[in-house]
């Protein structure tokens, strides 16, 4: 146990320190601060902190030792925690995803993609999640939750069909969402071809007519140049966010399918599989950091100079 206590911790750490870089990025880089879009990945990245600060340490702890030791109160509160960020970190990706998915086929979206609107989104998310995970602790609970941990030191999640049903569909949500992204890179692919077709070869007789043909092909040259330079961008970004959607469902399955398993079958599912479903939940936020450094230029700059500010002021100081 002793080495799973110390991968956990290394995971636990990781998820703390990634997504710290992600907001004090985003705080302190002017470029990721004047994109309203970028809300959206730090909030995204507040929830991922608060399952590294508040949720991880206590499951950890559950797992080295086996047991829930800490009561019905605080296993109350750990679920609600639990579920509230969670919940916040799909609903957050299904935004992301939308809002790549409107700033690709509604040129006018991105014209009216002010920070008030983005709130707007990020007010809905919380309130969402937060109306979600606050449902067990007004009465939304199993028979057997008190039981539980009392008698069996297990502290799980509501174990009634109905609410595991309700946050299951929340995963299906982002499901939805990589048939978007396949259907709106298809459309980004269509364009660039488009462009492509306008380059035709010029033939005249007339030199004069040849020149105005030729500068006009030239005119239509850079604007097909400038927009494959915006289609590579819209390409990356579509990358990067099929891969965090991607790593989400592969992270998150596996649990929410044991979780609704259970309440079915009403049979005692291993602590093994418990624990790995668990944890490759939590996996997903430690990962996203990463995903941002891989795959954004722009956060992988940024970060950079965050740890080049860092190591000045180690040195500066010794």
């Amino acid at each position: 146990m002793a080495i799973i206590g110390a991968l956990l911790v290394v995971l636990i750490m990781g998820c703390i320190i990634g997504n710290l870089f992600v907001i004090v990025a985003i705080l302190t880089e002017r470029d990721l601060k004047s994109r309203p879009q970028y809300y959206l990945i730090f909030s995204l990245a507040i929830a991922d902190l608060l399952v590294g600060v508040i949720v991880t340490p206590l499951g950890a702890w559950s797992t080295v030792t086996r047991a829930w030791t800490f009561g019905v109160e605080l296993c109350d509160f750990w679920i609600s925690i639990d579920v509230l960020v969670c919940t916040s970190s799909i609903l957050h990706l299904v935004a992301i995803a939308l809002d790549r998915y409107w700033s690709v086929t509604d040129v006018s979206y991105v014209q009216n993609r002010t920070p008030h609107r983005i709130f707007g989104m990020l007010g809905t998310i919380w309130l969402l999640s937060l109306l979600i995970s606050l449902a067990p602790i007004f009465g939304w609970k199993d028979n057997d939750f008190y039981r539980r941990v009392i008698e069996q030191h297990v502290c799980l999640i509501s174990q009634q069909i109905s609410y595991q049903s309700r946050t299951e569909t929340n995963a299906n949500l982002n499901k939805g969402n990589e048939m978007i992204q396949v259907s709106t890179t298809n459309q980004t692919f269509q364009g660039e071809h488009q462009c492509d077709s306008i380059e035709t070869p010029l033939q005249s007789t007339n030199d004069k007519n040849q020149q105005k043909k030729m500068n006009a092909s030239m005119r239509k040259r850079k604007g097909c140049f400038k927009e494959n330079a915006e289609m590579k961008r819209e390409r990356r970004a579509w990358r990067t966010l099929a891969i965090i959607t991607g790593t989400f469902v592969a992270c998150w399955t596996p649990f929410f399918l044991v979780s609704l398993y259970r309440p079915i079958c009403r049979c005692e599912i291993p602590i093994l599989l418990e624990s790995i479903t668990n944890w490759l939940g939590y996996l997903n936020s430690a990962l996203n950091p990463i995903i941002y450094t891989v795959f954004s230029n722009d956060f992988r700059t940024a970060f950079k100079r965050i740890l080049a500010r860092l190591l000045f002021l180690k040195m500066s100081r010794s």
